[in-house]
């Protein structure tokens, strides 16, 4: 698991050690909730605030990439790409993603 979230060998060391006490049971229970819900209570979803939605240049993870980009289309919410990052992309490319976040919080000041 922690292999398909990560690009970097510092993100698989970092997600292996932060699954190293869940049993796959728990894991997988977790899963469950996350992905069983989630597209039932967020489909409709308004939001009157600013967003913007990043996404890792290799995350294969379900279907995030999906959801990423059709979101984006559908709201016209940026979408920025993290390079050389998967799901885990603040830990595959931190300094990328603390950029983009740097500066959606810059236009917010504005």
């Amino acid at each position: 698991m922690a292999k398909s979230v990560s690009k970097t060998n510092y993100a698989y060391e970092l997600m292996s050690e932060m699954l190293e006490n869940s049993s796959k049971e728990m894991i997988a229970n977790q899963m469950d909730i996350s992905y069983s819900k989630f597209i039932q209570e967020n489909k409709d979803i308004k939001l009157d605030i600013p967003v913007t939605i990043l996404l890792g240049e290799y995350d294969r993870t379900g279907k995030i990439s999906k959801y990423c980009n059709d979101w984006h289309n559908e709201t016209n919410y940026p979408l920025y790409i993290i390079p050389n990052a998967s799901h885990f992309s603040n830990a595959d490319n931190p300094s990328m993603v603390n950029e983009q976040i740097d500066n959606f919080v810059k236009k917010l000041k504005k």
